[in-house]
């Protein structure tokens, strides 16, 4: 920790209700436990474990740590020497994060590019996690949009700063975990999707954008749910995150309201016949598939069918 800051609590939220405060370091390793998890599904513990750990790191710099101090109306004299930070404005605290992880991961499988892909991908989800979904990887004109923000310079990103700044329990983790180990883990997939002969680039660029929106998924729920459960306490009694899914009382809501439905016109009709395929293909093999249906022919409900009918057979 900088020897000039010592005596800074880093910290990551305050509660509306109390002002009481959730530590950097303890939002890092509760979110990283959530996303471990959940990212578990798929054998992508590591991967989500590291993005639950990185995602806020930026939140270790002075800058950022002025600004949630004054939002929350918090003192802190080590901090008084810094700017205050106008009312609205944002500080990025997401590139830190994407940008270690992106450096410390491409040094492995430096030959075939996996680890530089790997760091990419999980970069992307740590710089994305505060908007409305990844960012653009090309601009229009085909620029490399992602390598910019990755390269953002140190004095917008802190990344240094925060590096040093950090506890010694999230580096020591987060060196623990970006390793080859990881990038092992995402080989089985990666080559599923890169060695398939008969697909094009673009094929294999949607579902490589498929993963990595699947790790996406995991790190956003694991960052809500931390810190919704910080804001509400109470609300940790009422999750069921490692309890197994009940399929079949879903299916039998779903189908209990399917039902109700009458056929009165002839598109009636079609949404039934629309509904009844997405049933019987339920029970194919698990993939990934498209259902190209014009507005008002029931494609929410026909593919939520599918989909809870799917996950029954193959849970």
């Amino acid at each position: 920790m900088n020897e000039d800051n010592r005596h800074v609590e880093y910290v990551a939220h305050t509660r509306k209700a109390d002002k009481a405060t959730q530590s950097v370091a303890t939002h890092l390793f509760e979110a990283s436990a959530i996303a471990k998890m959940l990212a578990g599904k798929l054998d992508l513990d590591l991967a989500g474990e590291l993005l639950g750990l990185m995602h806020d790191f930026g939140k270790y710099s002075l800058k950022f740590q002025k600004y949630i101090y004054d939002a929350a109306g918090l003192l802190d004299p080590d901090l008084d020497e810094e700017e205050s930070v106008p009312s609205g404005t944002k500080i990025d605290h997401s590139t830190a994060g994407a940008q270690w992880v992106y450096r410390h991961l491409k040094k492995f499988g430096v030959q075939h590019g996996i680890g530089e892909l790997v760091g990419q991908m999980l970069g992307l989800c740590i710089a994305s996690h505060h908007g409305a979904g990844l960012i653009d990887c090309l601009s229009p004109e085909g620029e490399a949009v992602w390598l910019k923000r990755f390269q953002k310079e140190d004095t917008l990103t802190h990344l240094a700063e925060c590096t040093q700044n950090a506890d010694e329990t999230v580096k020591k983790q987060a060196e623990d975990l970006a390793n080859e180990a990881l990038v092992k883990s995402l080989l089985k997939p990666l080559a599923a999707i890169l060695k398939q002969p008969d697909s094009n680039h673009k094929i294999k660029e949607f579902y490589l954008g498929c993963l990595t929106r699947f790790l996406f998924s995991c790190l956003i729920d694991a960052d809500r749910i931390n810190s919704a459960d910080f804001e509400r306490e109470e609300q940790k009694d009422w999750r069921r995150l490692t309890q197994k899914t009940n399929w079949q009382e879903a299916i039998d809501k779903l189908e209990t309201h399917l039902a109700n439905f009458e056929i009165r016109y002839p598109i009636d009709k079609i949404r039934r016949n629309i509904s009844d395929t997405c049933l019987k293909r339920s029970a194919d093999p698990q993939g990934i598939y498209t259902l190209t249906v014009p507005t008002g022919g029931g494609k929410t409900l026909a593919s939520l069918r599918y989909a809870v009918h799917h996950a029954c057979t193959t849970a």
